[in-house]
Formats: C-alpha cells, structure tokens, sequence
C-alpha cells in the first residue's frame, strides 16, 4: 500500500473492491445509484459518504462531473 493512502475500514474496503471489480473487469465505473444499490443502501447518500471517505484516503478520485466518473488510484 503506498504511504500516502490512509487505511480503510472494512465496510470502505467493500465498497472499494466493488469499484475497483466493476472497472477492471467491466471497464465501465460503477455510477452512485449502482453502488446503493449494490450494498442495499437506502439511500444515494450513504453512497456518497463512503465514495468521499475513499477520496479523503486517497484510494479513488473523481474525473469530472459525470455519473461516471470515479478513477482508481495507482
């Protein structure tokens, strides 16, 4: 893991995992609405928080404003 990353917590971890299965194998970013309802969230929010937890440590970043637009960090 490079030093600049902060570690994630489990639940974090999940959701990384699942961006990360969803670009390297479909090669397509999964949107906030494809993750909530992957994980059964009740709401895009709880999405979101996890998506800016992983932004705040360093593990993806956003691209620009599109519903597609979550990039993995090398």
């Amino acid at each position: 893991m490079p030093s600049d990353r902060k570690p994630l917590t489990l639940k974090q971890s999940k959701v990384y995992v699942y961006i990360h299965t969803q670009i390297t194998k479909h090669h397509v970013p999964p949107t906030i609405r494809d993750i909530m309802n992957h994980f059964g969230y009740a709401s895009t929010n709880s999405a979101r928080n996890f998506i800016n937890a992983l932004i705040r440590k360093g593990w993806i970043y956003k691209k620009d404003r599109t519903a597609r637009n979550l990039r993995l960090r090398k």
